[in-house]
C-alpha cells in the first residue's frame, strides 16, 4: 500500500479503488472513496458489473440502485448495463483479462446477443424499472419475444406501439411476424385494428408504403390497400415491379368484392370498384405493350385524377403508331373521351414530327379509320390550320373530306375566301354564301364580298326558299 500522504493523490486514489475492486474487497473501495470525498457512482457501476459478471444479480441490483436513480446519468449506465448482459462472458471465462476481449467477442458472434433465462429477466427488471415502456418493446422484439412484446403493447398508446414495436420489426424486415402472430390470436383484434391504423398513418408520413399496405391487407382495409398498391406503382419506374404493385391492387379489390355485393361502392378515390377492376386492365395492358417494346422504365400511368390522358395517348403512339392503336382505342372508351380529344394530339404530333407529307398522311389515314365516318370531317379541319402554309397538303387534306361544307370553312379559316366563295356558290349553299360575305368584310377582301352581294341579289328566289 503507497503511504497515506502519497495515497490521497487522485491518480493514486484511482489506481487504489481498482486494486480494491479486483481483488474483491469493493466495500472497502466504497469506504475509502467516501472517506477522500470522491463520487462514489463510478465505483457502485463498477462494482455492480463486478456482480453481473459473477452471476450475483441480486446484489447487483442493490449496488446498482443508487446509480440509476441518478437522473444523469441513468439513461447511459442503463444501456452500458444491458449491453453488459447481452454480452458479457461468464465469470469463470473472465478471470484470465488478456483473453476477456477476445471471449467477449466469440461471445458475440456465436450466441448472436441470445440470453439464457436468468440474464434476460434481469434486463427484463432493468428496463421495466429504470426505463420506457418503448424501450422495453424494443428489447424483447430485438431477442424475439413476440407474445411479451404484444401483451406489453396492447395496453399502450399508438406512438409507444410504432416507436416500440411496428418500427423495430420493420428495420429487421419481420413485420410480417407481428401481423401472423395477431391473426392466430384475434382475441384483442378491435384494439389493435385501431393501434395498427394509427400506426399506419405515420408509416405513410415516413414514406414506408410497403409497411402501409402489409398493415391494411392484414386488418382487411382492402380499399386503402389497393390504393396504397397503386400509389406504389406510380412511384415506381421499373416496368416489372409496377406490374408486382398492380397485382397486389387486384388482389385487394377482388377481396373486397368477396365480401361485399355492392360492386358499385367506391374507393375513397372517386370510382367505383368494378371501374377501378377495369383501369387495373387497361394498365396491365399498357405494361405489357411497354415491356414489348423491350422497355424496362415506364411513366405511363392512369390512376391519377390530374393525370393528362391526351399526354398517355401521345407518349404511347411514340412507343409504336401501329401496336398502340388498339390499347388508345380502349384508354377512349374507358374514359368516355371524344375522339377529337384522342386523335387531334396525335395528329399534331406527326405534322411536327415527320418530315414531308409522303410520312404522315399515311398515317394521318390510319388514325381517320379508328373514327366513325361523320367525325372525321371535324379533324381534319383542324389539321388543316397546320397545313395552311403548304398548299399541296392543305389541298389533300379538303379532296379527303366528306363534306363541301367542311371544305368552305377550311378555306374561310385558312384566307382563301375566293376558292371558298366558288365551292359555295356551286353548290348554291345560300348559308355559307352569307358567312363568306361577313368573312370578307372582316378580312377585307371586298371582291369576294362583291361576289356574295352578286350571288345574293341574282339567287333570291333561292333566299325566299
Amino acid at each position: 500500500m503507497p503511504a497515506m500522504k502519497n495515497l490521497l493523490r487522485s491518480d493514486n486514489l484511482n489506481t487504489t479503488y481498482m486494486g480494491l475492486l479486483e481483488k474483491q474487497y469493493p466495500q472497502l473501495a466504497i469506504d475509502l472513496c467516501t472517506a477522500s470525498r470522491r463520487d462514489v457512482l463510478g465505483l457502485r457501476r463498477r462494482w455492480g458489473l463486478q456482480c453481473l459478471r459473477a452471476g450475483n444479480y441480486l446484489e447487483a441490483r442493490e449496488k446498482l440502485e443508487m446509480c440509476l436513480r441518478n437522473k444523469q446519468y441513468k439513461q447511459s449506465i442503463l444501456e452500458e448495463i444491458i449491453s453488459y448482459m447481452e454480452n458479457c462472458v461468464p465469470s469463470f471465462l473472465a478471470e484470465t483479462t488478456d483473453v476477456t476481449e477476445f471471449l467477449m467477442d466469440l461471445r458475440r458472434k456465436c450466441r448472436k446477443n441470445k440470453l439464457n433465462s436468468a440474464e434476460f429477466d434481469e434486463c427484463v427488471y432493468y428496463l421495466s424499472t429504470y426505463s420506457s415502456t418503448t424501450r422495453l418493446l424494443q428489447f424483447y422484439i430485438k431477442h424475439e419475444s413476440m407474445s411479451r412484446a404484444i401483451g406489453l403493447a396492447v395496453n399502450t398508446d399508438q406512438d409507444t406501439v410504432y416507436e416500440g414495436l411496428v418500427r423495430p420489426l420493420i428495420k429487421i424486415g419481420r413485420l410480417s411476424a407481428l401481423l401472423e402472430h395477431l391473426n392466430s390470436n384475434r382475441g384483442q383484434y378491435d384494439k389493435w385494428e385501431s393501434l395498427l391504423s394509427a400506426c399506419c398513418k405515420t408509416l405513410s408520413e415516413t414514406g414506408d408504403l410497403k409497411s402501409v399496405y402489409e398493415v391494411q391487407y392484414f386488418l382487411g382495409q382492402y380499399l386503402l390497400a389497393a390504393r396504397t398498391a397503386i400509389l406504389m406503382l406510380r412511384n415506381e419506374f421499373l416496368v416489372e415491379e409496377q406490374m408486382k404493385f398492380l397485382n397486389k391492387a387486384e388482389d385487394c379489390y377482388k377481396a373486397y368484392l368477396s365480401g361485399h355485393l355492392d360492386t358499385e361502392s367506391t374507393d375513397g378515390g372517386g370510382g367505383s370498384v368494378t371501374t377501378r377492376l377495369k383501369h387495373i386492365q387497361l394498365q396491365r395492358q399498357i405494361l405489357e405493350f411497354v415491356k414489348s417494346k423491350q422497355i424496362r422504365d415506364n411513366n405511363i400511368h392512369i390512376f391519377s385524377s390530374r393525370t393528362d390522358k391526351a399526354n398517355i395517348v401521345r407518349e404511347l403512339y411514340k412507343l409504336d403508331n401501329f401496336d398502340s392503336l388498339p390499347i388508345i382505342k380502349l384508354l377512349r372508351e374507358t374514359f368516355s373521351l371524344t375522339y377529337m380529344d384522342v386523335y387531334l394530339p396525335l395528329v399534331k404530333s406527326l405534322l411536327e414530327t415527320a418530315e414531308n407529307m409522303s410520312q404522315w398522311f399515311p398515317r394521318l389515314l390510319k388514325l381517320l379509320g379508328e373514327m366513325p365516318a361523320e367525325q372525321t370531317d371535324a379533324l381534319l379541319l383542324e389539321v388543316c390550320d397546320h397545313v395552311k402554309e403548304e398548299q399541296r397538303s392543305f389541298d389533300r387534306i379538303l379532296a379527303i373530306m366528306k363534306e363541301d361544307k367542311t371544305r368552305i370553312k377550311a378555306n374561310v379559316k385558312a384566307g382563301f375566301l375566293k376558292n371558298a366563295y366558288i365551292l359555295a356558290a356551286k353548290k348554291k349553299l345560300r348559308e355559307e354564301i352569307l358567312w363568306i360575305q361577313e368573312e370578307s368584310e372582316k378580312q377585307g377582301d371586298m371582291q369576294v364580298k362583291g361576289f356574295c352581294k352578286k350571288f345574293l341579289d341574282y339567287n333570291n328566289d333561292l333566299a325566299k326558299q
